[in-house]
């Protein structure tokens, strides 16, 4: 996949692909051919396991949220604190 795949595929920006590249965060094939002189402009590809491996790096635990303070207090007492 080009930058410009992964990041319509992530609902993100290229520059967000990219820097998740430089970055090392993402890995990514540079398939630019090697000239001599000239200024190396890289041409990035990215695996889809690559892309995937990316995003479950990325995710945030969710916690369940607990209940209402007057619940516990509730539990605790015996007494209705939310009537």
């Amino acid at each position: 996949m080009t930058i410009e795949q992964v990041a319509r595929h992530l609902n993100v920006s290229k520059a967000t692909i990219k820097r998740a590249i430089l970055r090392g965060h993402l890995k990514a094939a540079d398939i630019t051919e090697r000239s001599t002189g000239g200024k190396h402009r890289p041409n990035y590809r990215v695996q889809m396991e690559w892309v995937d491996e990316y995003v479950q790096s990325r995710l945030i635990p969710v916690i369940p949220a607990t209940t209402h303070r007057a619940s516990h207090r509730a539990a605790e007492t015996g007494r209705d604190y939310l009537k």
